[in-house]
């Protein structure tokens, strides 16, 4: 993900979203957006003392990305303004593993975003890699017009 030595200042939001902020090393601020990938009706079915986990496909997985993406995405985000906006999205589903999805997720593009820069799936450590492992996924280059709607803006990377 992003080194942790490249901000600095990090908390939690007074605003909402995102919900977590920090500061690049030049005090530019960022926000954090984060939304887990779970499935629900498992986690109900556990409340009530049953023990279930969903089985996933690979094409579940990207399309409930893409919707997280989406959603995150489509937020009104206050307090900025924001240098970068990063959507980070643990899991810590029992048959999602980073050895499984990174061969697919390094080589699919989700949808353009118009105002995430950059998002993560995030998974639970790793004893094998002593890590919590992560996956940056690829988002569609997101460019917006300049105030004259002519041409594309660079540096939303």
């Amino acid at each position: 993900m992003e080194r942790s030595a490249s901000y600095q200042n990090n908390r939690a939001s007074a605003f909402d979203p995102p919900d977590v902020l920090a500061e690049t090393m030049h005090g530019a601020l960022v926000g954090f957006e984060l939304r887990e990938l779970v499935d629900q009706e498992a986690i109900e079915l556990n409340e009530r003392g049953k023990e279930v986990y969903r089985d996933w496909t690979t094409s579940e997985v990207i399309q409930e990305l893409q919707k997280i993406i989406q959603e995150k995405d489509t937020k009104k985000y206050i307090g900025g303004p924001y240098e970068k906006l990063i959507l980070v999205i643990p899991t810590a589903e029992p048959v999602l593993t980073h050895w499984q999805l990174k061969p697919v997720l390094d080589t699919y593009e989700f949808n353009q975003t118009n105002q995430l820069q950059k998002a993560y799936l995030l998974f639970q450590y790793d004893p094998a890699i002593k890590s919590y492992p992560y996956i940056k996924l690829r988002l569609s280059a997101n460019t917006r017009l300049d105030p004259t709607g002519n041409k594309p803006v660079a540096g939303l990377h």
